[in-house]
């Protein structure tokens, strides 16, 4: 309990540095990648309680993303690492694209980077997956009510108006893609300050991390294989 409390204590600090953190990316961004033991173990931190709020939203979303029966410390503790593997993979190979286009910047300045980057894509995703959660079946079930209540006509209208599962899954899948996009085009800007690059250096090493995390992708889907946890962008 006394392990929890203290935990705690760090919630408004993580609340104050994530509001930050989405209000102006590339400023905060600057001033946390120095790789000190106060900003190291400050990016854990965030990494972790985002990592953990993101596995309760998964949990809330009552989606097939993670076993019914499995043990929730269980279950936390593989989402935590899985998505730990995923930063340290996105993070090399961000290191891998400025280095080929002539980037300076250490690889601990650009993990340090990408660990708070991950962990609001993290969160983006699955809010977004618990808003979607609830809308999805939701047709069935006010035209079933209705129809249990013998509003067959009203039942029928409800079927039409309502959007298909299908239709809501691929509206909120683009609206992820979206959010992610967005979201990657607003911080590689911190990247190129870590590196002092110019814009067009900056253009090329994006491409050539996309073709890079290609192969990452491969990996970590081998490595999600097995297990119930949505995939994480890069």
């Amino acid at each position: 309990m006394e392990v929890i409390l203290k935990y705690l204590e760090f919630i408004p600090a993580y609340a104050a540095d994530l509001i930050a953190l989405l209000t102006a990316p590339k400023t905060f961004l600057k001033s946390v990648n120095v790789a000190t033991d106060t900003n190291w173990s400050r990016a854990l931190r965030f990494f972790v309680f985002s990592a953990v709020a993101s596995f309760l939203l998964i949990r809330l979303s009552g989606l097939p993303y993670q076993a019914k029966d499995e043990n929730f410390l269980v279950g936390l503790s593989k989402s935590v690492v899985l998505w730990a593997v995923g930063v340290l993979f996105g993070a090399a190979a961000i290191k891998i694209s400025w280095k080929l286009t002539g980037g300076k910047a250490s690889f601990d300045s650009i993990l340090l980077t990408h660990m708070y980057v991950v962990s609001v894509s993290l969160l983006s995703i699955n809010c977004i997956t618990l808003a979607e959660s609830g809308l999805v079946g939701r047709s069935n079930f006010y035209s079933g009510f209705a129809r249990d209540m013998g509003a067959i006509g009203v039942a029928e209208s409800l079927s039409r108006s309502f959007p298909t599962d299908a239709q809501i899954k691929r509206v909120f899948s683009l609206i992820v893609d979206a959010v992610e996009l967005v979201w990657i085009i607003a911080t590689w800007g911190a990247y190129r300050d870590l590196n002092s690059a110019s814009r067009p250096r900056s253009f090329a090493a994006f491409i050539v991390c996309g073709l890079i995390f290609i192969p990452i992708w491969g990996i970590l889907l081998l490595l999600l294989e097995g297990t119930a946890l949505p995939p994480m962008k890069p």
